[in-house]
């Protein structure tokens, strides 16, 4: 059976089962020629596990595990189901698919219900406290801050108080956490790496709120656009309101990546000590309320959103309520090896 490269979970077998479906049914056959999926519909019973991921994933997942024949994807939740036989009824909010053979293309029996939409309540797990990071898994730590709350238990920073952990990948040891200076006495600036020049790839031209220059992203039009529209649809599923491009946003994240790729790191705190408040600050974004989400070695907007996405501190950031701006940005240093590529989100609301 084909896999996507970017899923390495479990080692799939090919499934036979019975074969037989409607030819009027929307079903429609995926990229990868492993799975046909249809939108609007959910799959009744027979779950094993559940999992809190975008509609992709879900698929993805599932075409990775041999137990799973088929699943339903809802608000977020994936549910992944055994068995030959099923019933299909119409979820305006859901998503349903399942796995073929390497050699057929013919779908499994589907009995269609007349049943209604339906939905699906799945307790969300806690954060994990461990930060890892590879091309696939979830990025390293969030950052938060605000004036009038106190600081979130992941990686919270305050404008009195010491941060919390942060995650510095490194050729030696990729997955490890270390914990970041005091605020009091700052972390020397490490080396910077002799390399190439640093490659801030394309440039973004879409309109935002502030009156400033547009900086430079890192990211061409189409990414900006393809990352702002992700956000958007995420927070809209939610009921939350849509976010804008601040430009003091962008930049701030922009030099943040820059820092970052200069030498090799990932941490929500500066080489030279800056925090994550100061950084905003100095880009002259007077804010009640900042966020940010750091990520290294994704290579696409879709890899490093669906990282962010299904992490649950990430994810808290971009379903943040009290934010109203956003600016995102990466750089590319190649000398970095496998963190090669360093991804920033500010999140922010006005004073």
């Amino acid at each position: 059976m084909p896999h996507h490269a970017s899923f390495v979970l479990i080692a799939a077998g090919a499934v036979t089962a019975v074969c037989i479906m409607p030819t009027t049914a929307g079903f429609q056959l995926s990229s990868s020629g492993s799975m046909i999926w249809e939108n609007n519909c959910s799959f009744s019973g027979n779950d094993y596990r559940s999992l809190m991921a975008i509609r992709n994933v879900c698929g993805n997942v599932c075409d990775s595990d041999s137990q799973c024949t088929h699943w339903t994807w809802n608000l977020d939740i994936c549910l992944l189901k055994t068995g030959a036989q099923f019933v299909k009824s119409v979820n305006w909010t859901a998503s349903c698919g399942y796995i073929v053979s390497s050699n057929e293309k013919a779908p499994y029996q589907v009995q269609t219900s007349a049943e209604g939409p339906a939905s699906a309540k799945v307790s969300k797990r806690d954060p994990s406290p461990t930060v890892a990071l590879s091309r696939t898994a979830a990025p390293s730590s969030t950052a938060a801050l605000s004036r009038t709350a106190a600081p979130s238990s992941t990686a919270a920073l305050s404008r009195t108080a010491a941060p919390s952990s942060t995650a510095a990948p490194s050729p030696a040891a990729p997955t490890s956490a270390v914990p970041s200076p005091s605020l009091s006495r700052p972390a020397p600036a490490p080396s910077p790496v002799p390399s190439r020049p640093l490659s801030l790839v394309g440039t973004q031209s879409s309109e935002s709120n502030s009156a400033q220059a547009l900086p430079n992203s890192g990211l061409s039009a189409a990414e900006m656009s393809e990352m702002l529209s992700r956000i958007n649809a995420y927070r809209t599923q939610q009921g939350l309101s849509a976010l804008n491009i601040d430009n003091r946003l962008v930049a701030a994240s922009a030099r943040h990546s820059r820092d970052q790729a200069n030498h090799c790191r990932m941490t929500h705190e500066s080489s030279n000590g800056m925090t994550l408040g100061s950084r905003i600050a100095a880009q002259g974004y007077d804010f009640e309320t900042v966020t940010e989400n750091v990520a290294a070695g994704q290579q696409t907007v879709e890899d490093v959103m669906t990282s962010w996405w299904n992490s649950p501190g990430h994810r808290a950031n971009l379903l943040n309520r009290d934010v109203r701006n956003v600016g995102f940005a990466k750089v590319v240093n190649n000398n970095c090896g496998s963190y090669d590529t360093y991804w920033t989100q500010d999140f922010g609301r006005l004073d």
